[in-house]
């Protein structure tokens, strides 16, 4: 995929002002600098100034982007990126879109904090927090389908958002038990029954 993203390119809508959070599918109709205008595949109700997270393009090439909604005519939605187009997918484990509440943990200090995980592989996490915490060791501690799990990771980067820090997380040395905690929230993201409007994970 080019630096950015071509009108007809697939784009999941992550609408994360709702509860429980909800993903819609669309495709990419037209660009223009940080504009986008995208046809949706299914009606769907955006407020006036609510941040969405758009992932364009297929498994192992994606794209993302925060984006504000600026109007909708017909089953065209248009939004004004806060960015520009960022690679979505590590170049080991393709990464799922994810909208997950979870606390994320200092090793070495002790801090701890809500977070958001916006995607998740075989091999890590991206997560939101407010702030980044100190130290590069963290267990992020999430639920999903109803089963808990404390994952040891590590910071690989990290960057400012308009709502504050993304770090991408790569999963430290895992007991079986979170391996397979891990291959199920994995799996769990990618089947491909998970159509417009469904909820993610809680």
């Amino acid at each position: 995929m080019a630096d950015t993203v071509s009108p007809g390119t697939p784009v999941v809508v992550m609408q994360r002002s709702v509860s429980p959070p909800v993903q819609h599918q669309a495709t990419l109709a037209s660009t223009r600098e940080l504009v986008v205008a995208l046809r949706l595949a299914s009606p769907t109700v955006f407020h006036s100034g609510e941040d969405v997270l758009l992932v364009a393009g297929e498994l192992g090439a994606r794209k993302v982007v925060s984006a504000r909604f600026a109007m909708v005519r017909d089953d065209v939605a248009v939004f004004r990126m806060l960015r520009e187009w960022q690679d979505f997918d590590p170049r080991a484990h393709p990464r799922l879109p994810a909208d997950i509440t979870a606390e994320i943990r200092s090793v070495l200090g002790t801090s701890r904090q809500s977070a958001r995980v916006i995607d998740v592989s075989l091999g890590g996490l991206g997560v939101e927090v407010a702030t980044k915490p100190g130290g590069r060791e963290m267990e992020v501690h999430l639920t999903v389908e109803g089963f808990a799990a404390r994952l040891p990771c590590e910071i690989v980067n990290a960057e400012s958002t308009d709502g504050g820090v993304l770090l991408h997380l790569r999963f430290a040395e895992l007991t079986p038990v979170q391996h397979a905690f891990v291959r199920n929230m994995v799996g769990s993201l990618g089947k491909p029954e998970r159509g417009s409007g469904q909820r993610l994970a809680s």
